[in-house]
């Protein structure tokens, strides 16, 4: 596999858009964190991807027909089977030998010999039978949807390894969702950004730094309310407003001009830049 084409997916459930155009490409290898606020849509996308849903229009274009890895909203496990029954009965829906089985128990470090219910598993524990089960006779792609959520900061931590061991050992493409945008830096290679349905960014890791680039502006300058309504994309916060543009260049000496002010480029973190392009992580739609 080569490349995932995202094209034009729009899908709608009772008269709500809940996807609008969602366009992007997934190259071989890479990993690409899908964010967006708690309804933003993106376990509906996910689902669309892997063929759970149907989508309205669009399309989901891969270089071959193979299974798609998936771990989409919650790990679904046989509570009263072990680590291993459980893989042992995905292994046989997807055709796989026992040496695939040991392999991939091998992979997230669990002991095959373990007899334990996974009933009585942490959630860190549960999250890595989940991706094992993804493993399974999976082709190039894995898709995995919010695997932080709901773990303490061991279960992050254990996740987050097992996620950076995946990317490591492996060629695997890997589509991950979250809102954990700290969690989320110094493993991914793609951002997509969506909100309310809509992508909003789209970017690889090389231009996160160039597009991190703001104006930042106190409520204390007389001007603040004339100046931040500019620009569509900002976050504010304690007193502050963070501004973006594309051109940030350019948007800063327009304003500096207009407005005689003395305003200066500044560098903020992902977070900032997800929340002005979210409009602050807005929640007033759930559709996810």
């Amino acid at each position: 596999m080569n490349k995932v084409q995202v094209k034009g997916i729009c899908k709608s459930f009772a008269k709500q858009l809940v996807l609008n155009d969602i366009s992007f490409n997934l190259n071989k290898g890479e990993v690409c964190y899908l964010l967006g606020p708690n309804g933003a849509g993106k376990t509906t996308l996910m689902k669309t991807m892997v063929g759970l849903l149907k989508p309205d229009k669009g399309e989901i274009i891969l270089d071959e027909d193979s299974y798609i890895g998936n771990l989409i909203e919650k790990v679904r496990l046989y509570e009263d089977l072990s680590a291993y029954d459980n893989l042992k009965h995905q292994a046989i829906l997807r055709g796989c030998s026992e040496a695939e089985i040991l392999e991939v128990m091998k992979f997230v470090k669990i002991d095959p010999n373990n007899k334990k219910k996974v009933g009585y598993f942490s959630n860190g524990m549960r999250q890595r039978i989940g991706i094992a089960k993804t493993l399974l006779g999976s082709g190039d792609l894995i898709i995995l949807d919010e695997p932080l959520n709901g773990l303490d900061p061991s279960g992050i931590k254990e996740v987050k390894n097992l996620i950076e061991d995946l990317v490591r050992e492996s060629s695997k493409t890997l589509l991950i969702s979250s809102h954990l945008i700290k969690e989320c830096e110094g493993l991914a290679q793609h951002y997509v950004i969506i909100d309310k349905g809509r992508l909003v960014k789209d970017f690889k890791e090389e231009d996160k730094d160039k597009l991190c680039r703001c104006l930042i502006i106190s409520k204390d300058n007389d001007k603040y309310q004339e100046i931040i309504k500019e620009t569509a994309y900002r976050y504010e916060e304690r007193g502050l407003a963070y501004l973006f543009n594309d051109d940030i260049d350019s948007f800063k000496n327009d304003l500096n001009n207009k407005y005689h002010q003395n305003l200066e480029i500044k560098n903020c973190d992902l977070e900032i830049l997800f929340l002005a392009y979210t409009h602050g992580g807005d929640e007033d739609v759930n559709y996810d």
